[in-house]
């Protein structure tokens, strides 16, 4: 007999207890290897284990290598008592048990029914395996599909589109590219252009449309924020469009309204494994534009391509040097780095926002590059910053061990909900609300996000007290709500209280008993406020050593901030941070090159 009816595995009962595991992935060990018999059974259920915690951890896969020594336990030192296996302990186990397709029993492409998958070193859970197989084939079907040359009116239109191509030309050349491919990726940083850039090779392929209907064109974003801030710069692009540049029905013909990917692909909370658009039923579109591709996840990514036609363009635009998606996988780091894409990667390097010889343009350059040197000199001038002059614009460096939340924070965080609670109209509280905000590395713990909301609420003593910021955390398309929304609870004049949310002409009100799940948002996570963009941020960083200091995190909080930050952390942890690169375990760029 096997599974928990027979005993408890205690490597797994141990690591669940102390939280290196969680009940879902040791019941799921337990589950399948309950299905078959197998000498090697006790190795195997570890396996699952292992593999259900790393896609938890944002991986596709387990590698095998990984888990010796797996630096992430709690209590390393039980490895031995523990009788931990090696690598090929491991390997062989697998490629003994009848739950594990191989690459003897599986084709490369083709995938497995199996549970579970391993592909070299690589072990699947046999969705993410599948999920992984499918997109990587999908875009090479793209890639493979021959280029459309540019002609003389097209040469010249975008010379028209870019008349200061000679000073900069990575924006022309990018726009270039996407004329004449099914699939470009434009990479770069907050303020290189990207929506720029976009918006005049739009212009560009609706000049091309002399005759039958005009391309019909879909701009979508991972969640709801991120399609709120693309709308908002499509319409501003718009209105510096050199007029006589489109006709008005060209004009019109480019969106001014960007949707989030689930709600274009009709995933609906009701029915999440079910979309109305699919291989079967592709989009619509003749050109699908996607902002912050660094935030898609493998399942949505690859459901994404699926439902674009084969006839259509697809051009992913994002900022690879970012922390990748809160779930499974990290697609567009994985696309931009891989060989087979890299002919059709155009990069922005030249940023409008961020000036090289500002403070936070030092700041931001610095943390995205390799040379630490460069960021301990942006701390130290950003270290002698006072509170006055940090007020003003720039960067203020606060030491601080990242133990506790420090007073300041704290009342820096009172006193930006204060200015919500007493906004004079609608439309002063949203402002307010894109003024500032509190980011942390960590979601729980003493500085997590969690802990200093839960704080503000207990002080405001009730959940939803006017002024309190709203983070909607799941998509709710019936009420047009989708996760990472972001509102504002207010008290109409009748009395009533609504969350206002940003709307396509002006505020838009929802009534308390329809928002769908949401969490106050005093402060946020540095991954739940990716895609948003704040006049100034404090960010607060956890004591080292902690597996989520990194380069890519910092970066990504600091560059949150249009123009303040003040940065609350040691000098260490910054360190640690800008020498720890953010791993994450695919397998995408190996299908990519296979044959």
């Amino acid at each position: 007999m096997t599974g928990r009816a027979a005993g408890t595995d205690d490597r797994l009962e141990r690591m669940l207890r102390v939280g290196d595991l969680d009940a879902i992935d040791v019941e799921l060990a337990y589950a399948l290897t309950s299905l078959v018999a197998s000498p090697t059974e006790s190795e195997v259920r570890l396996a699952i284990a292992l593999a259900s915690r790393a896609v938890r951890d944002g991986h596709t896969c387990l590698e095998l290598a990984s888990i010796t020594p797996p630096t992430w336990l709690s209590a390393p030192s039980a490895l031995p008592e523990l009788s931990w296996p090696t690598p090929s302990a491991l390997r062989d186990a697998l490629h003994s048990s009848p739950l594990v397709a191989t690459t003897e029993r599986a084709s490369q492409d083709d995938g497995s029914t199996l549970p579970l998958v391993l592909r070299g070193d690589r072990l699947y859970l046999q969705r993410f395996d599948a999920l992984e197989s499918r997109l990587a084939s999908a875009v090479r079907v793209r890639l493979e599909r021959p280029p459309f040359p540019p002609d003389a009116q097209d040469v010249a239109r975008l010379a028209t589109l870019f008349p200061d191509h000679t000073i900069d030309g990575a924006q022309h050349d990018a726009a270039a590219l996407a004329l004449s491919s099914a699939f470009t990726i434009i990479t770069g940083g907050p303020g290189t252009g990207k929506t720029h850039t976009v918006l005049r090779l739009l212009a560009a392929l609706l000049a091309r449309a002399t005759t039958g209907p005009l391309p019909e064109i879909a701009l979508l974003a991972p969640t709801g924020k991120a399609a709120s801030r693309l709308t908002e710069s499509v319409r501003d692009g718009l209105t510096h469009l050199a007029p006589g540049l489109l006709d008005d029905a060209r004009r019109r013909a480019i969106p001014t309204h960007a949707d989030t990917i689930h709600r274009a692909l009709g995933l609906h909370p009701d029915h999440p494994h079910r979309p109305r658009h699919h291989a079967g039923n592709p989009l619509p579109a003749d050109v699908v534009i996607v902002d912050e591709t660094s935030m898609v996840d493998l399942p949505l990514m690859a459901r994404l391509v699926a439902a674009v036609r084969d006839d259509a363009r697809l051009v992913l635009l994002g900022d690879a040097d970012q922390l990748a998606s809160v779930d499974a996988g990290a697609v567009l780091r994985d696309l931009v780095e891989s060989p087979l894409v890299t002919a059709r990667v155009s990069r922005l390097q030249q940023s409008r926002r961020f000036s090289p010889e500002s403070a936070l343009g030092r700041l931001v350059f610095a943390l995205r590059g390799t040379r630490w040197s460069d960021v301990a000199a942006a701390l130290d001038a950003a270290e002698a910053t006072t509170a006055a002059a940090e007020a003003e614009d720039g960067v203020r460096f606060v030491h601080h061990d990242g133990t506790t939340v420090p007073p300041a924070v704290l009342e820096a965080v009172r006193l930006h909900a204060a200015r919500l609670a007493t906004a004079a109209t609608p439309e002063d509280a949203l402002a307010e609300l894109t003024r500032w905000r509190l980011l942390t590395a960590l979601r729980r713990g003493p500085t997590g996000a969690d802990a200093i909301n839960a704080a503000l609420r207990a002080e405001r003593g009730e959940d939803l007290a006017i002024g309190t910021p709203v983070l909607v955390i799941e998509n709710a398309p019936d009420d047009r709500l989708a996760n990472g929304d972001l509102g504002v609870v207010w008290e109409q004049p009748d009395g009533r209280r609504v969350v206002l949310f940003p709307g396509d002409d002006g505020p838009r009100a929802v009534g308390v008993r329809r928002l769908p799940r949401w969490e106050p948002a005093y402060a946020m996570t540095v991954h739940k406020a990716q895609g948003s963009e704040f006049d100034a941020v404090h960010v607060l960083l956890p004591a080292p050593p902690s597996p989520i200091l990194t380069r890519e995190l910092v970066y990504t909080a600091v560059s949150r901030a249009k123009h303040r930050v003040t940065l609350v952390a040691s000098r260490a942890a910054v360190q640690a941070a800008h020498s720890a690169r953010a791993q994450r375990a695919t397998g995408l760029q190996a299908r990519l090159a296979a044959e």
